[in-house]
């Protein structure tokens, strides 16, 4: 991502090239920061899509509670 960043977005030298230096690290510093918020919500759902995978797969088999020998089982599942 950064180093595309940077192909792409070449250091405007007008003003001065600090400034452009600037410029763009701040553009890059935003760019970081919602990649990290999208990252998340993509973990958040991935998540959900097994917590609710696992909920239903117990729910099918009628296990309700886990018994001592399945916890382990369902400890890998969950990780």
């Amino acid at each position: 991502m950064v180093s595309e960043f940077w192909a792409t977005n070449p250091i405007d030298r007008f003003d001065s090239l600090a400034k452009g230096l600037c410029h763009n690290l701040s553009q890059l510093k935003h760019l970081s920061i919602n990649w990290a918020k999208e990252k998340h919500q993509r973990e958040d759902s991935i998540l959900s899509n097994i917590e609710s995978e696992l909920s239903t797969l117990l729910d099918e088999q009628n296990l309700g509670f886990v018994s001592a020998e399945d916890k382990p089982h369902l400890i890998e599942l969950e990780n």
